[in-house]
């Protein structure tokens, strides 16, 4: 099973990470499209993993960045009135 092959589990922890980039980066076009980049090209380099144990490690490494990109990043928005950043809904 590959990850960019037949495989639930790959397409299912594709569509996680899009999801997340989404939720993360929102309306800044240019942080989506380098993350989809970034995303795609993991998953392109890694389409031909068979190896069970390799799989369960790139899996973890799925499942570390979609947290990484739902719990620790914030895009802000620059308040020209404060001068201050806020955080974007």
């Amino acid at each position: 099973m590959s990850l960019t092959g037949k495989g639930m589990q790959g397409r299912h922890a594709f569509r996680r990470l899009v999801r997340a980039q989404k939720k993360a980066f929102g309306p800044d076009v240019d942080m989506s499209r380098v993350a989809m980049q970034e995303i795609r090209k993991k998953f392109y380099e890694h389409a031909h993993v068979t190896d069970e144990q390799k799989m369960q490690e790139l899996m973890q490494h799925v499942d570390d960045a979609e947290s990484f990109m739902r719990n620790n990043i914030a895009q802000g928005h620059l308040s020209p009135e404060t001068g201050r950043y806020r955080t974007l809904s």
